[in-house]
């Protein structure tokens, strides 16, 4: 595995124990305004990684990997409307 890929592979791994960490976990408490910009600015911050990380994975002719993490993009976009 190149390292380009492997550095790809462990980040998306990372993500994914990530969302299997909070599955299943809601927010109860109030969210303030602070919190809200803070958790508006991870969330960008994260589709720009996985922005990236897509068109490093087509730059090196992974179109399929490539597509499936701009997927994922679309849906972190979503979940920020």
């Amino acid at each position: 595995m190149h390292s380009v890929d492997k550095d790809l592979f462990d980040k998306y791994m990372h993500q994914l124990w990530l969302i299997r960490k909070m599955r299943g976990k809601q927010y109860k408490n109030k969210l303030d305004a602070k919190s809200a910009a803070k958790g508006i600015q991870l969330a960008k911050e994260n589709a720009k990684t996985l922005l990236n990380d897509a068109e490093l994975l087509f730059e090196n002719d992974r179109f399929e990997r490539s597509v499936s993490l701009a997927i994922c993009l679309l849906k972190n976009l979503e979940n920020q409307v």
